[in-house]
């Protein structure tokens, strides 16, 4: 029987050198994986913080789109709708309900015209919305389509005059709150 008591030199080197370059292959293999693995998971956390904001902002989106529609449907009847009973304290509350350019179009338009025709034929008119919705959303600015019916008597004409319109109203956010902007007949 033989017993083999020293491992031949170059059976030895072969085997360190196997083992080292397997412990280089490791070391390696560990800092690519793991730079993998963290390249992957700041991908997973863009991503995620990615969704989040679009999804934030598609709330926020929405709830302006709807926080302006109904101040739409709530003011614009009240600036349509008069009675010659007081007109003129009527009108000077409904000019807080608009704002920038439109408000001072708005006010010329009611005093040079809307209030002594009122007065002048006994006018009174009722506005309602049949129907509304958001046209288009940017910024603080929303853009609402709204169906209108509208009766009006008058001296000049015996019962009730039914109208129905459409217009085409901007809603501008000023100090929180929604105003009209412009209301344009389409």
């Amino acid at each position: 029987m033989t017993v083999l008591t020293s491992v031949p030199r170059s059976l030895g080197h072969g085997w360190t050198s196997a083992a080292r370059s397997t412990g280089r292959w490791s070391t390696t293999r560990v800092r690519v994986i793991s730079a993998v693995i963290a390249l992957l998971l700041l991908a997973v956390a863009g991503g995620c913080g990615y969704l989040f904001y679009v999804d934030h902002h598609d709330r926020s989106v929405a709830q302006m789109r709807e926080q302006a529609l109904a101040a739409a449907v709530a003011d614009v009847p009240t600036l349509l709708s008069y009675k010659v009973d007081n007109i003129e304290q009527d009108f000077a509350g409904k000019y807080g309900l608009v704002t920038g350019d439109f408000k001072n179009q708005f006010e010329n338009l009611t005093k040079q015209t809307i209030i002594p025709a009122a007065k002048q034929q006994n006018l009174a008119t009722k506005a309602q919305v049949a129907s509304a919705g958001v046209s288009s959303a940017d910024g603080d600015s929303v853009t609402v389509l709204l169906f209108i019916n509208q009766s009006t008597t008058s001296n000049d004409q015996p019962g009730t005059k039914l109208d129905g319109s459409r217009v085409q109203v901007v809603m501008t956010k000023v100090g929180g709150e929604w105003k009209v902007a412009g209301l344009t007949p389409v």
